[in-house]
């Protein structure tokens, strides 16, 4: 199976914004101090500061790609200029594909948050190319349009990046969304927003003259708000699904 993740500016050639690189900050507001500064980002790693009304934090993150749990260090810069543990965070995904999000602070009390996985169990399988298909085209038609899935999440207010990641993933059951969202995560984690909306656009390509499945494509947006008025900055993401000895481009 061949998969190609594109971000909607590698779709349209135009490298405006991508990852946030190294120190580049997302700011909460015009005019505000606060936000949050990416230091570093690897396949399975993730640290940066982040700003707030409350203090400046700094968060030390871990994430599997195999399971897409997560664990988070919160530190908090205390007034000899030194950071401190302030609390831990951690993401399992469980065998359904739910987020378990456990908030341990230092001093307080633990969390536990469940996130429902919200995606219907459909398996799609997709004709592997061989000998036994020669006979029928190697052209695809067109994207055909499919379908629409819309789900929401709880409350993400103080999870961190790498937690919101996961959460999006489990949400919409498309592992690996979670990288190709990651500024709609920045955005989410430093806005402290309360909920998101997420639309899910599926189409699919056949050899020409056949009802062969060769390729999925799915078209990922997360919204602000119920309405669908506002797309999170970052917040649009394709993934496209070919099957071996097919070109979906």
């Amino acid at each position: 199976m061949k998969k190609q993740k594109l971000s909607l500016f590698a779709i349209i050639g135009i490298l405006v914004v991508g990852l946030i690189p190294p120190f580049a900050t997302a700011s909460a507001n015009e005019g505000s101090a606060n936000g949050i500064t990416i230091i570093e980002k690897g396949d399975n790693n993730l640290e940066y500061i982040h700003k707030k009304d409350e203090g400046t934090f700094k968060i030390v993150e871990r994430k599997s790609l195999a399971t897409g749990n997560v664990y988070s260090k919160i530190y908090k810069l205390n007034e000899n200029d030194e950071y401190e543990l302030y609390e831990e965070q951690t993401v399992t995904i469980t065998q359904n594909k739910d987020a378990v999000v456990e908030r341990n602070p230092v001093r307080g009390e633990k969390e536990e948050i469940i996130i429902k996985n919200q995606q219907s169990k459909i398996t799609k399988e997709m004709n592997q190319q061989s000998g036994e298909f020669s006979a029928f085209s190697d052209k695809l038609t067109p994207w055909k349009y499919s379908g629409t899935d819309e789900f929401y999440t709880q409350s993400m207010a103080g999870f961190t990046i790498s937690a919101i990641q996961s959460v999006l993933d489990a949400t919409i059951g498309l592992p690996g969304w979670g990288n190709i969202l990651f500024d709609a995560a920045v955005w989410i984690a430093n806005s402290m927003h309360d909920k998101v909306y997420l639309s899910v656009q599926t189409s699919y390509k056949n050899p020409i003259g056949t009802t062969i499945l060769a390729g999925i494509q799915e078209i990922t947006k997360v919204y602000t708000d119920a309405g669908k008025g506002t797309i999170v900055p970052g917040g649009y993401g394709v993934n496209v699904d070919c099957a071996r000895g097919y070109d979906c481009s």
